[in-house]
């Protein structure tokens, strides 16, 4: 996968997906949205905060997920990534 470009949303128009755990982002949120392109398909993904900051952390730049796996494989971090960044606990995020 080749990165085409990464751009950081200061306040999102509408809902989108987060690709690293599979949440909505609400419009009026910030993100950080990257269009790549790999086997010759371009596509992109939007990053909620917590995401970002699990990825810096803990993983490295050649590493590949699926829709939702940082929160899938990666529940202690995400979470504490989380409340430092959102500061609340979710009872149940479905």
């Amino acid at each position: 996968m080749e990165i085409l470009s990464t751009i950081n949303v200061k306040k999102t128009r509408k809902p989108h997906r987060c690709f690293g755990c599979a949440r909505d982002i609400p419009a009026g949120s910030s993100m950080c949205k990257i269009n790549h392109v790999d086997g010759g398909v371009i596509s992109t993904t939007r990053w909620c905060d917590v995401c970002q900051e699990v990825w810096r952390n803990h993983m490295s730049p050649d590493d590949e997920i699926d829709m939702g796996d940082l929160k899938i494989e990666m529940p202690q971090e995400w979470e504490s990534a989380r409340l430092d960044i959102e500061g609340e606990a979710v009872k149940n995020d479905g």
